[in-house]
């Protein structure tokens, strides 16, 4: 099993894609959730450009409060998501 990268270690833009799409949310979603930009959300996710550490800290920060758990190089739901202030996932 693959152990958890430590809280603040970078995640891909891959990822947040994959986690995103497990959430069933747009990118616009996201953004939202994160407090981070549409384009620097798109950007990263394209890797056309790496966000400054604190905006991929926002997205990972409203995307593990979703009930995503990231490891190394692979991205899950957790079972239980107890945060109701996050829209609900899509079916």
């Amino acid at each position: 099993m693959a152990s958890l990268p430590a809280e603040g270690e970078m995640i891909t833009g891959e990822q947040v894609t994959k986690a995103r799409e497990l959430l069933g949310w747009s990118i616009l979603d996201l953004a939202r959730w994160s407090g981070v930009g549409r384009v620097t959300v798109l950007q990263f996710e394209l890797g056309t450009e790496r966000p400054e550490s604190q905006d991929v800290d926002q997205i990972r920060a409203a995307l593990e409060k979703a009930g995503v758990e990231f490891s190394a190089g692979e991205v899950r739901l957790k079972l239980t998501n107890a945060s109701g202030d996050l829209p609900p996932q899509r079916q």
